[in-house]
C-alpha cells in the first residue's frame, strides 16, 4: 500500500528531491540537498567561477579600505551618494551574479561538452572582471580621479559588451550582468 510508511520518505528541500531514510538527521538530509544543487559534472570550476569574482572583490576591498576610510569620505559627493555600509552587500550580491553568470556562460561555451565552443564571451568577462578590480586601486589608493572617470567608461562599455555576449549565449547570463550596469 502506497499510503503506508516505509524506511525511507520522500521529502522535497530547497526544490530538491531527497530521499530521507528513517532515522537520519535533518543535517544529514540538508547536506545531500546542498551537494544535490552542484551542478555534478562540473562542481570545481562552478564554485571556482561563483566565488574567484568575490574574493577579488574582497581582496580589493580590504586593500583599499584605508583609503575609504581617510580622504574618500572628506570628498563633497552627491546627495545621492549611497552610504559606505551600503557597498559591501551590494558588491556582494553583484560579484556572486557575475560569478554565476560566468558559470553559466562556461557550461555552455567551454566546460568539456559544451554545445558551442566559444572563447569569446568570457574573454569580455575577464577584461570588464580586470577593470572592475583595477578600479579601486586607482581611485582610492592612487587618487587617480579623472584617470579613473576614464577607466570607469571603459570599463562600463566592457561590462555591457560582457553582457551582451552573455546574453546572446544564454539569457539569463545576461540578466544577470544588467544590475552591474545600473
Amino acid at each position: 500500500n502506497k499510503n503506508k510508511a516505509t524506511k525511507s520518505e520522500e521529502k522535497r528541500l530547497l526544490g530538491v528531491e531527497v530521499a530521507v531514510a528513517a532515522g537520519s538527521s535533518p543535517f544529514a538530509a540538508m547536506k545531500s540537498a546542498l551537494l544535490d544543487l552542484l551542478p555534478t559534472p562540473y562542481p570545481i570550476p562552478y564554485l571556482l567561477l561563483i566565488f574567484v569574482p568575490l574574493l577579488l572583490g574582497i581582496a580589493t576591498a580590504s586593500a583599499t579600505a584605508h583609503s575609504v576610510d581617510s580622504w574618500y569620505r572628506f570628498l563633497r559627493k552627491p546627495a545621492y551618494t549611497p552610504p559606505n555600509h551600503a557597498f559591501g552587500p551590494t558588491w556582494t550580491v553583484l560579484y556572486l551574479m557575475q560569478g554565476y553568470a560566468s558559470y553559466l556562460v562556461y557550461e555552455r561555451t567551454l566546460a568539456p561538452g559544451a554545445v558551442e565552443r566559444s572563447y569569446g564571451p568570457m574573454a569580455w568577462y575577464v577584461v570588464q572582471l580586470g577593470l572592475n578590480i583595477g578600479w579601486s586601486p586607482l581611485f582610492f589608493n592612487w587618487r587617480k580621479l579623472r584617470v579613473a572617470l576614464v577607466e570607469m567608461a571603459v570599463l562600463w562599455v566592457a561590462a555591457g559588451k560582457t553582457a551582451w555576449e552573455f546574453w546572446k549565449v544564454r539569457e539569463e547570463a545576461g540578466y544577470l550582468m544588467v544590475p552591474y550596469l545600473a
